[in-house]
């Protein structure tokens, strides 16, 4: 997983969080008004909880690997937004940090198979 979209995740957490929280209103209006059966729109308002729990997970690891270095969490946000190859030795130094803190993240594999698409959603770019 590429360090950057792991990054923007950690960064637009609320907009995603926001974003899933959307969906589960407009399935449960879905159910209330007769459009879908009460039934499709409880399992699609669980899957949707399902991945909330996942990604609230990841965000809790990678909290905890951007706290360790408080002061640097400045510096890994221009990273995660900056366009193109990153010169500054600065944040080169908290980004290989940061690396280095996380190198368990693939224990996250369900929540990392999310990613791609909950960034495109809530445009974390």
């Amino acid at each position: 997983m590429k360090i950057k979209k792991l990054l923007r995740f950690y960064f637009c957490a609320d907009r995603v969080n926001d974003a899933l929280n959307n969906l589960i209103t407009a399935k449960a209006c879905r159910s209330i008004f007769g459009v879908h059966d009460t039934r499709t729109c409880f399992n699609k308002i669980s899957e949707i909880i399902e991945q909330k729990v996942l990604l609230g997970e990841l965000w809790q690891y990678l909290h905890a690997a951007v706290q360790c270095d408080a002061d640097k969490e400045e510096l890994l946000k221009k990273y995660a937004y900056f366009k193109g190859k990153v010169c500054d030795k600065a944040i080169n130094c908290a980004v290989m940090r940061f690396r280095r803190k996380i190198m368990g993240v693939d224990r996250f594999e369900r929540a990392l198979k999310l990613l791609p698409k909950i960034v495109n959603l809530c445009k974390c770019e």
